[in-house]
């Protein structure tokens, strides 16, 4: 294989009442956020050796996205019923709701830092101005809804996986559909990662990852990575590694150029006991972390060995 790792147990953050669907980095700061369906939010201490969370604020429904905007250290959260809350990390004081989606939010993606997008069940894309606080404009990208959303700064594109089992690449400047990559799985395309070189990943309800070269997409690679739905993918860059997550309640981590397989985690290897759904990487600790619908986040140290 020519490089190895260790990947260890860091600790077990218990807290959440309900399924764990979103994490974020609270960029150049000691802290993470966590959100769920009992409608907290919570930061966490990146030192794994703090297991206390910090209830910032609670809101009513379930909440399936949330996206820290650092240059006004605000917490932007998506909920079950399409409500967008504007969360003051300093204050933790909820400077704003709106009702614009009428689905649930599954994802945001930053583009600069006056604007981030929204995607949600009722099949919208939705551009944000993150100084007003509201909605700037909107477009209808399918009759069904949108699972999960990337940008990619390089092209200028945001790329879009859909519950039509479709992946839509958005020109950014014009909100323009250039391309639609029907059929781009056999079902709901739950979750999408850039890699840095050039490289779409997606992950489908059918289980199957698949690896796209921008911007022409076509296919580079393709396998069942799991048994059930991959619910997330984190690229790990300064290991050349990505990592995925999945309703099989497994974690595997990958080679982001092989596509070897490096190790799966799973309940017998202190993984989690349900469906894992979301996976954030903070890379000044080295450290993977998970939220599950069993109600924890994982912390897990990824370092590279010596031979």
């Amino acid at each position: 294989m020519g490089r190895t790792f260790h990947i260890n147990h860091l600790a077990t953050l218990s807290g959440h009442i309900s399924s764990i669907y979103c994490l974020a980095d609270k960029i150049d700061t000691p802290y993470f956020f966590s959100a769920a369906g009992d409608g907290w939010i919570v930061q966490w201490e990146k030192d794994s050796r703090k297991t206390d969370g910090l209830l910032l604020a609670k809101v009513e429904g379930k909440v399936f996205s949330i996206i820290y905007i650092k240059e006004q250290h605000l917490l932007v959260v998506g909920d079950f019923e399409g409500h967008v809350y504007w969360l003051d990390t300093e204050t933790n004081i909820i400077l704003k709701r709106v009702a614009f989606h009428k689905g649930s939010i599954f994802g945001f993606c930053q583009v600069s830092s006056d604007h981030i997008y929204s995607i949600s069940g009722d099949g919208y894309l939705c551009k944000w101005d993150v100084q007003a606080y509201q909605p700037i404009e909107s477009i209808k990208i399918s009759n069904q809804g949108l699972r999960s959303i990337i940008y990619d700064d390089i092209n200028h594109t945001i790329y879009i996986g859909s519950s039509d089992n479709t992946i839509y690449q958005v020109n950014e400047k014009d909100l323009k559909v250039e391309k639609n990559i029907l059929l781009a799985h056999q079902n709901s395309v739950f979750s999408l990662a850039m890699l840095s070189n050039d490289t779409l990943l997606s992950g489908g309800r059918d289980a199957h990852l698949k690896a796209w070269s921008v911007p022409n997409m076509d296919v580079k690679q393709d396998f069942a990575a799991h048994m059930f739905t991959i619910n997330s993918i984190v690229h790990i860059p300064e290991l050349s590694l990505f990592a995925t997550a999945s309703r099989d309640k497994c974690i595997r981590v990958w080679d982001d150029t092989s596509f070897e397989l490096y190790k799966s985690i799973d309940v017998q290897k202190d993984g989690h006991i349900n469906s894992v759904n979301s996976l954030l990487w903070l890379h000044t600790e080295s450290t993977l972390v998970s939220a599950s619908d069993d109600r924890t986040i994982r912390m897990w140290k990824i370092e590279k060995t010596d031979h």
